[in-house]
């Protein structure tokens, strides 16, 4: 019953939230060249004050993780997997009960990836959660592009 009535709360807050248009995460994207093939793809999330998103190792009982998806290439091959940075916060979350990563004001995820080809640009879609201490708005997703010049 507990878990109804949250989940019935979030649904509230969530038609109200997107009825105002809130866009708490404002995301930007870059690449850095660290080696011949290699490449850092930097993935930025400003997030508003009072907001929060999640890290990639989100409890399976709690928010939806931060996640990148690629569009099919076989011209890169990711190096590990990403590495996230900023402002974190760490703990038992109140609104969902359960120990949580989450990030504020930003976050920075990097992944390192290795050109097997002569390619001009990766591409796919992130996908995220973002929650303040009084409301979560549904999963979210972005797409992304990294330009290589040559």
């Amino acid at each position: 019953m507990k878990i109804f009535g949250l989940v019935l709360s979030l649904l509230c807050c969530t038609t109200v939230a997107w009825a105002q248009g809130i866009a708490p995460v404002e995301w930007s994207f870059s690449a850095e060249k660290v080696a011949e093939k290699e490449y850092d793809l930097i993935f930025t999330a400003d997030i508003d004050p009072g907001w929060y998103i999640y890290s990639q190792k989100a409890n399976e009982d709690g928010p939806i993780p931060t996640s990148f998806y690629y569009t099919a290439d076989p011209g890169f091959q990711p190096v590990g997997i990403p590495t996230e940075n900023g402002e974190k916060k760490e703990g038992l979350d109140e609104m969902f009960g359960i120990h949580l990563v989450k990030f504020s004001k930003q976050a920075v995820f990097r992944q390192r990836v290795m050109l097997t080809e002569d390619i001009k640009s990766i591409t796919g879609y992130l996908e995220f959660m973002c929650c303040s201490e009084k409301q979560c708005l549904p999963p979210n997703t972005v797409d992304f592009a990294f330009n290589f010049v040559k």
